[in-house]
């Protein structure tokens, strides 16, 4: 999971389409409840390992991070 979220945060925007993609994807591949965290937190982990000292950059990851956990969140948690 963990490169399936670096390759979304590869050009560091998350626009339209993908983010309709991704709420797509968490409902086809909805994961069982004891990988809910795991996988919410690789979200997290992925963009880390991405982090540089670039401000604008970061903010950048963090708001793809953003996109992806609404989306996680909103299909595999409700």
């Amino acid at each position: 999971m963990e490169e399936f979220y670096k390759n979304l945060y590869s050009d560091i925007t998350v626009d339209q389409d993908e983010n309709s993609d991704l709420f797509t994807f968490f409902q086809q591949n909805t994961p069982p409840a004891d990988d809910l965290v795991p996988l919410r937190a690789a979200a997290f982990k992925a963009a880390s390992d991405l982090l540089n000292d670039d401000r604008e950059y970061n903010s950048a990851i963090l708001r793809c991070v953003n996109a992806v956990v609404n989306a996680f969140e909103r299909t595999c948690l409700v």
